[in-house]
C-alpha cells in the first residue's frame, strides 16, 4: 500500500458523499409535497413539473449531483498511481461521471437519466465490494456489506417498493454506497506506509 502524498482524494470522496446526502435533504425541503416514500430521489431534479419541483429544488439536487460526480471522478484519477488496482479506480471514475450525468440529465430526460442512474448504482456497489482487496480488515467487511446491501436492494427493488414505496426502496440502494464514499474517503486519509 502506498501512502497518499496529499489528502485531496480522500477529502474529495468525503465531500462528494456529504454533498449527495445534503443535496437530497435540502432539495426535499424545497420540493412541495415531496414524499420520501412515494417520490424517487430523481424527482428532486425533475424540471418538468414546476408546481411540485420549484427551481430551488432542481438547482440544489442537480448541482449537488454534478459537483459530487466531478469530485468523485477527479479523486479516482488521483488514486490511479496510489491504489494501482484498475478494478477499483476505473469503475470509480465511471461512477463519478455517471453521478454527474444524473444531474446533467434530469429524470424528465428519461433515457440518458436512466442509463446514468443504473450505471451509478452498479459501479459504486461493485467498487465497494472490490475495495476489500485494498482496505484493511475489519473496515473491508463494512465496505463489502454496504456494497452487497446496495446491490441486493437494487435486485429486489420491485419487491421492496411494495412495502417502502419507490422512494424508500431507492434510498436502500443509494444511501449505503453514498455512506461508503465517506467511509472510503476517511480510510484514505488514515492510510500509512507499510
Amino acid at each position: 500500500m502506498k501512502k497518499l502524498y496529499n489528502d485531496l482524494p480522500g477529502l474529495l470522496l468525503i465531500y462528494a458523499g456529504l454533498k449527495i446526502f445534503f443535496g437530497i435533504i435540502l432539495s426535499e425541503i424545497f420540493f412541495n409535497n415531496y414524499s420520501t416514500k412515494n417520490n424517487v430521489v430523481s424527482d428532486l431534479g425533475r424540471s418538468a413539473s414546476p408546481t411540485n419541483s420549484p427551481t430551488t429544488s432542481v438547482v440544489i439536487f442537480n448541482g449537488a449531483m454534478i459537483v459530487a460526480g466531478i469530485a468523485i471522478t477527479y479523486s479516482a484519477f488521483r488514486l490511479i498511481p496510489v491504489i494501482d488496482k484498475n478494478y477499483i479506480t476505473i469503475p470509480l471514475i465511471i461512477h463519478g461521471i455517471a453521478a454527474a450525468c444524473v444531474g446533467i440529465f434530469p429524470s424528465n430526460l428519461s433515457i440518458p437519466h436512466t442509463i446514468a442512474a443504473i450505471t451509478t448504482f452498479l459501479t459504486v456497489e461493485f467498487v465497494a465490494v472490490a475495495a476489500i482487496t485494498y482496505i484493511g480488515s475489519p473496515l473491508s467487511w463494512v465496505s463489502a456489506i454496504l456494497g452487497i446491501f446496495g446491490f441486493i436492494s437494487l435486485l429486489t427493488y420491485p419487491v421492496i417498493k411494495t412495502y417502502l414505496g419507490d422512494g424508500g426502496a431507492e434510498r436502500l440502494i443509494i444511501y449505503p454506497t453514498t455512506l461508503w464514499l465517506v467511509i472510503f474517503g476517511v480510510y484514505l486519509l488514515s492510510i500509512k506506509v507499510k
